[in-house]
């Protein structure tokens, strides 16, 4: 089973997971996903919107919060593929 969890900014430093995407500079919310085995750990700047997860398929996961979407397969601790969308694009 896999888990997206939001995190403390605290915890999120002290995570030796894999980053998929941040900014030092704006990131106010910070998560992990995670199968209880590997995981990733992503920041992003909005308080008001949530990080949407998909399964693609058996731990083949997409996720997208703010100009990032990423598709990730913990099976093998992969990033499949990474898109950031240009300034007048969201992903919600």
């Amino acid at each position: 089973m896999v888990i997206l969890k939001e995190i403390s900014e605290i915890n999120y430093r002290k995570s030796n997971f894999q980053i998929l995407f941040e900014d030092k500079q704006v990131d106010k919310m910070f998560a992990i996903v995670s199968n209880d085995i590997y995981g990733f750990k992503f920041g992003w700047q909005s308080t008001i919107v949530k990080p949407v997860e998909k399964e693609v398929s058996s731990e083949i996961y997409a996720i997208g919060i703010d100009q990032n979407f990423i598709i990730i397969d913990l099976s093998l601790v992969s990033i499949r593929l990474r898109l950031e969308l240009e300034l007048n694009y969201f992903f919600l």
